[in-house]
């Protein structure tokens, strides 16, 4: 909404907007092949429960 705290966050870095809780899941040579996005609880909870999802990947 025009005049919000994030209004056209959008715009920057090429599209690409982070946020607690989002982390990229990469191959054995680091090259990225998904994510996984948590959201709704608090930031460090939602990085806790993406990170033990990604450890499924392992």
């Amino acid at each position: 909404m025009p005049g919000g705290g994030a209004y056209s966050l959008e715009l920057t870095n090429g599209g690409l907007t982070s946020f607690g809780g989002g982390l990229a899941i990469r191959d054995k040579d680091g090259v990225v092949i998904g994510g996984i996005g948590v959201s709704g609880a608090r930031t460090e909870d939602d990085i806790a429960i993406g990170r033990v999802a990604l450890a499924a990947f392992s």
